[in-house]
């Protein structure tokens, strides 16, 4: 977070990868690089091609947890960690899967997770920022990469354009 304190501005910033992974595989993405707690379900599974959508996974994570005053996802390991993700956003399905790694042919199969519906509503019962802003977070968190809103739908949407969105 950068705070210009002279014209009140606060920046989201992303240094990317920064360091030096292994001079002989530059070009490969890595997916232990940020925090697990805000590591996107693409990143758990290990996923090495990825894009921009980790990072607005992560700000998802940072969005809600201003709202509820807590890590949002705070487990020790992967699985637990996409368990969590599981519980809240509700089933993951073969096509969410297949979004998140374009080298899965279609004879490919993949275990059947059991039917789970999201807790959003028990999850903003004691503290929200209003529908605007609880519309939002599905859409920012979601399991489905090619559903996923981008920074510009985050920022195109109603909750930063309402007035009373931020009641």
């Amino acid at each position: 977070v950068l705070i210009d304190k002279k014209n009140m501005h606060v920046y989201l910033c992303d240094f990317g990868c920064s360091k030096i992974i292994a001079r002989d595989n530059v070009n490969r993405n890595e997916t232990y690089m940020c925090s697990r707690f805000y590591r996107a379900p693409e990143l758990i599974i290990d996923r090495n091609l990825y894009g921009t959508g980790v990072d607005v996974w992560a700000y998802g994570c940072i969005f809600v947890e201003v709202c509820i005053g807590r890590v949002l996802f705070m487990e020790k390991d992967n699985l637990a960690m996409l368990v969590s993700h599981i519980r809240l956003l509700g089933r993951i399905t073969e096509a969410d899967i297949r979004s998140m790694n374009s080298t899965v042919s279609e004879s490919d199969q993949f275990p059947t997770f059991p039917d789970r519906k999201s807790s959003w509503e028990f999850l903003f019962k004691k503290r929200s920022f209003g529908g605007h802003y609880e519309s939002l977070c599905p859409r920012i968190l979601c399991f489905n990469i090619n559903n996923r809103a981008t920074m510009k739908d985050i920022l195109e949407s109603s909750y930063f354009h309402s007035p009373a969105s931020h009641t």
